[in-house]
């Protein structure tokens, strides 16, 4: 299989596993809470393979494009963003009970804003078009007010996190559909 199918097939999971996750889980709004809230609780395998799927497309981004050097690393970065994201969430409580949940959250919303950040950044420098540009600008000004805006989260703040993360996927799998 062509490596940049790959990466577009494993695009397509993470945001189906985000869409999936929240029509099923019923315990929990869609409206009132982060894409992370999913990671713990029921069917949260299903965001688990979204988010390792994210990774790897991240991680194929360089390969795809054909980039070195800032480009390569900032998806690099961006992926492991990720993959903390989930792995904060996830494991942290328990591989460290002594670590206050204020520090484990800390480390999760970081990891997050770096993921979202550095998938937005590095698609701007790959950018192929003024169109997809402007969107990705749009998509980082969103990242930071959340992340940096957002201390305790507002209804708006988490809907619009799953548009962004849908956009960026988005715009992801049109950037890998020109090559």
């Amino acid at each position: 299989m062509n490596i940049r199918i790959l990466a577009e097939v494993l695009l397509v999971i993470f945001a189906i596993s985000i869409v999936v996750v929240e029509i099923i889980r019923k315990t929990v709004s869609p409206a009132t809470s982060w894409i992370s809230t999913y990671l713990t609780g029921p069917y949260s395998w299903i965001e688990d393979i979204g988010f390792v799927a994210l990774f790897v497309a991240l991680e194929l981004f360089p390969h795809i494009l054909n980039t070195h050097g800032l480009v390569t690393i900032i998806f690099t970065v961006a992926g492991i963003g990720v993959l903390m994201t989930m792995v904060s969430d996830k494991f942290f409580p328990s591989l460290f009970p002594s670590l206050p949940t204020t520090t484990i959250s800390l480390i999760h919303r970081i990891s997050a804003g770096i993921a979202f950040t550095g998938a937005t950044f590095g698609l701007m420098l790959v950018s192929a078009s003024t169109l997809d540009t402007f969107l990705l600008s749009a998509c980082l000004a969103g990242t930071l007010w959340l992340y940096i805006g957002a201390k305790n989260g507002s209804n708006g703040q988490m809907v619009a996190e799953k548009l962004l993360a849908c956009g960026i996927t988005l715009i992801a799998f049109l950037r890998l559909k020109d090559i």
